[in-house]
């Protein structure tokens, strides 16, 4: 992932204490991805929420040119709608 300017932690739920995991109140998907192409050449998109599926289904058929055709990444920031409040 090309280096950006901001400090921030990603962590998986099973990284996460019982207590940490009941004051969570967001959740989002990725929204990039870097992959390495057939030829090994790596590569790193932005992959907007409604997206997520289908790059996830290029990646796992090994589709790189699908891949290829979304926009780069650029440090995009989520969007308002791509930020799941848990209730």
């Amino acid at each position: 992932m090309p280096p950006t300017t901001e400090t921030s932690t990603t962590l998986t739920l099973a990284e996460l204490t019982e207590e940490e995991r009941k004051t969570c109140q967001k959740t989002v998907r990725p929204n990039c991805m870097t992959f390495n192409d057939a030829k090994g050449r790596e590569y790193s998109i932005h992959i907007p929420l409604e997206r997520y599926d289908e790059a996830l289904k290029f990646f796992i058929d090994s589709n790189w040119d699908e891949l290829k055709k979304f926009d780069k990444w650029n440090n995009q920031s989520y969007k308002d709608h791509e930020i799941m409040v848990d209730k």
